[in-house]
């Protein structure tokens, strides 16, 4: 958590979950923060002007409700608090046909932000971020014949935004994944680590594909939204796309001469 006064420079306050919300408060210091640490909703005195934190914190809410970016609570300047706890929404994944009626339940509701089906479609990849952030979590394997969830990753390893999750290599024996500004591979039999692709020093990279013949993935750099080729075995990115438009979502057709995606242009 960083405070700037006027042309100051950043100065670090606290390790924090998600952001912080100051209340004025009739204590010592003037006021109070209110942030989250381990899902819980913490209160500490906090002088605005020297930006000091003051004694310890308290837990104020246990499991406060976790949003994207945010907790889900509100304090207005009289001291009165308005807050929801619990998960939030859950999703439950249904498989439907073409005309939208639902066939069949897949797993049980939870918070899951993607998934991707695996090509033999006896599986199901499935990001899971348990609580403590939308976008840090791990991923989990969903066996379609036995209804039976294992873990794959362990440690909030995967990071994922809503349009981009773990990707299957066409024999269906890896998933490729972006953990952090680095892309990474998994075997799903889960035995052995994953393994570093390349650690493209950007905000999280959209992989979006794996070419037929496994020699490629396809990523976007979430901060340079142009299109690249990662070789799976390692080495540099050769850019499909780079023009002024946004360009996201590259696709591969099967014959691998074509690349379907999605621009602003």
């Amino acid at each position: 958590m960083l405070f700037r006064s006027d042309d100051a420079p950043l100065k670090q306050i606290a390790q924090v979950q998600v952001g912080a919300t100051f209340a004025e408060a009739h204590n010592e210091a003037g006021g109070v923060l209110f942030f989250v640490r381990q899902a819980t909703l913490m209160a500490q005195p906090f002088d605005a002007k020297a930006l000091t934190l003051a004694g310890e914190p308290v837990p104020v809410v246990q499991q406060i409700g976790l949003g994207r970016a945010h907790a889900h609570f509100s304090v207005t300047s009289s001291g009165i608090m308005a807050y929801r706890i619990g998960a939030g929404p859950l999703t439950q994944l249904t498989v439907a046909d073409r005309a939208g009626a639902s066939l069949q339940k897949l797993g049980e509701p939870n918070k899951i932000l993607t998934h991707s089906w695996s090509p033999d479609e006896s599986q199901v990849a499935i990001f899971r971020s348990e609580g403590t952030s939308n976008y840090d979590g791990d991923l989990w394997l969903l066996d379609l014949n036995r209804n039976v969830e294992t873990r794959l990753t362990t440690g909030h390893k995967a990071s994922v935004t809503n349009t981009n999750g773990p990707v299957w290599s066409q024999d269906g024996k890896q998933l490729a994944f972006a953990s952090g500004n680095s892309i990474m591979t998994k075997d799903v039999s889960g035995a052995t680590e994953a393994r570093l692709i390349k650690d493209v020093g950007r905000a999280i990279p959209l992989v979006s594909d794996w070419t037929r013949d496994g020699r490629f993935l396809i990523y976007s750099p979430q901060d340079q939204p142009d299109i690249f080729a990662l070789p799976a075995a390692g080495g540099d990115p050769v850019a499909l796309l780079a023009t002024p438009a946004t360009e996201q979502g590259g696709a591969v057709s099967p014959d691998g001469h074509w690349l379907a995606y999605h621009s602003d242009q």
